[in-house]
């Protein structure tokens, strides 16, 4: 898919334009996990969605990107059969 490729392209120059801590790599990583999961690449959306995760953790605890998150990464690991976590 043309859209999680261009942004998974532009990830490393988001990631030294935006300091780690920035809620602005949160959303990134949520658009590019949820453009994976749209193109059916849900093992390559796990790590990102991961990230993202640890990210609103910290940063944004009550949010609905949270919320968000918890829901792209269930749906990665339901595709991927991974019911335990």
């Amino acid at each position: 898919d043309r859209a999680s490729a261009g942004r998974l392209e532009l990830l490393p120059v988001d990631r030294k334009r935006l300091k780690p801590d920035d809620v602005r790599l949160a959303n990134l990583l949520e658009k590019l996990g949820a453009a994976l999961l749209k193109a059916d690449k849900p093992v390559d959306a796990e790590p990102y969605l991961r990230e993202c995760l640890t990210l609103c953790e910290k940063l944004q605890p009550r949010t609905s990107l949270l919320a968000d998150t918890q829901s792209l990464l269930g749906e990665s690991l339901v595709r991927q059969k991974k019911f335990a976590e």
